[in-house]
Order: structure tokens, then sequence, then C-alpha cells
């Protein structure tokens, strides 16, 4: 289960947080560049689903043939 509108928010916050202590910029290449930096910053901080490859091994092994039989694409890891 993927929460993107929690992580939209945050993104927005990170963001905006960002602009809102600069105040004004000399430039539109300055403000830019200064987003760029924020969100190399907020990537970094993102991480991975947690277990999940436990997860998709289990479901593999326990629902493996429902979920082919679904349509569904298992990619081992």
């Amino acid at each position: 289960m993927v929460y993107t509108t929690n992580a939209v928010e945050s993104l927005h916050m990170s963001l905006r947080k960002i602009i809102k202590t600069r105040g004004s910029f000399p430039s539109e290449e300055a403000a830019l560049k200064l987003l760029y930096l924020a969100l190399t910053k907020v990537i970094a901080k993102w991480h991975t689903v947690q277990n999940c490859k436990q997860l998709l091994n289990y479901l593999e092994t326990a629902c493996g043939e429902r979920m082919r039989e679904a349509g569904v694409r298992v990619v081992s890891l």
C-alpha cells in the first residue's frame, strides 16, 4: 500500500519551508538551484517499503499460482 497523499504533502512542506526561509531570490536560476538542492536532500531521506522483499517472497510462496492466474506479474527478489 502506498500513501501518496502523505508523500506529496511531505515533499510540498519541505520545499515550502526552504522557500519561505529565503524570502526573495536574485534570479529564477537561483530559486531553481535551491529547489534542486532541497530535492536532493529530501530524496536522500526517502526509503523503500520496509520488508518489501520478505513480503514479495511470502506472496509468491503462499499464493503465487493465484496471482499468475489473475495476471499479476510476480518478480522474485
